[in-house]
């Protein structure tokens, strides 16, 4: 490839080039084409990278509240979350605290069940 420009001041520039303009920078799908391949691989390993990261404090969250629904009060997740510092740990230890609250809840009604059961039971056995 050649090229000729005369200027205004009548300077004559020319070019010459082994390249084809307008391919990419090269031919047989050279260089031109490498850039992108290198993007997208790079592209999909970012996004693969960030889905994972994102992706297993949730798996982690929902076996917690699963745990939780069948009556282990006593399950954490914020030990799973390591040195991480985003939304998704304060909902685990929000999770956390409200496994914490409902066992509370659930001992004292049993407290307030035997103490009730208790009760009853006293006077009726005066009265045989």
């Amino acid at each position: 490839f050649e090229r000729t420009v005369i200027s205004k001041e009548g300077l004559t520039l020319s070019l010459r080039s082994t390249r084809v303009p307008g391919n990419g920078g090269g031919g047989e799908g050279g260089p031109g084409l490498m850039p992108l391949l290198i993007g997208t691989v790079m592209s999909a390993l970012f996004s693969s990278f960030m889905a994972f990261y994102l992706a297993w404090p949730l798996a982690y969250l929902r076996r917690a509240m699963s745990d939780v629904a069948q009556g282990r009060f006593e399950t954490r997740v914020k030990p799973f979350m390591g040195a991480r510092r985003d939304e998704i740990v304060d909902l685990a230890e929000n999770c956390d605290r409200m496994a914490n609250q409902l066992k509370l809840l659930v001992d004292a009604q049993q407290h307030l069940l035997h103490d009730i059961s208790h009760e009853l039971r006293s006077p009726l056995t005066r009265m045989q």
